[in-house]
């Protein structure tokens, strides 16, 4: 994938509906977590701290996806709060790089529109972009 490929996320969820992943499918249509019981609509780009590779996903699209989820959890149990949604974000800089950031709560999230969401999700994505260029100032 030219971004750099997928990253560990909701969509690859033991806890999300999806039968397998299908950017195009999330574009309009959220996923629904049974964990939190609440609609994810950007399932690609965010989870929480509680992300567990699906059976699901495994069998459709293979162990790539249950390796990704183990490896990141593996890494990154301690920095990840609970109650806590999380979402990637990118840059480029001679070639992609990828960070989490906290979105919010759990609890919080669950009382978004999917335009909180993309708002949120901006404006995050340009403080944290700005303060990776003022670094490489």
């Amino acid at each position: 994938m030219p971004n750099g490929g997928y990253m560990p996320s909701c969509a690859m969820c033991k806890f999300g509906d999806a039968e397998h992943i299908d950017h195009r499918i999330f574009r309009t249509t959220p996923l629904n977590c049974s964990r939190h019981k609440m609609a994810i609509y950007d399932p690609l780009n965010t989870f929480c701290h509680e992300l567990t590779a699906s059976q699901r996903i495994i069998d459709s699209e293979s162990d790539y996806f249950a390796k990704l989820v183990s490896n990141f959890t593996e890494q990154n149990s301690a920095a990840l709060l609970p109650d806590t949604i999380y979402l990637w974000l990118q840059a480029y800089s001679d070639g992609y790089i990828h960070e989490f950031v906290k979105l919010t709560t759990a609890s919080d999230y669950a009382t978004w529109s999917r335009e909180k969401e993309l708002e949120v999700g901006r404006s995050l994505g340009a403080e944290w972009r700005n303060r990776r260029e003022a670094k490489d100032d």
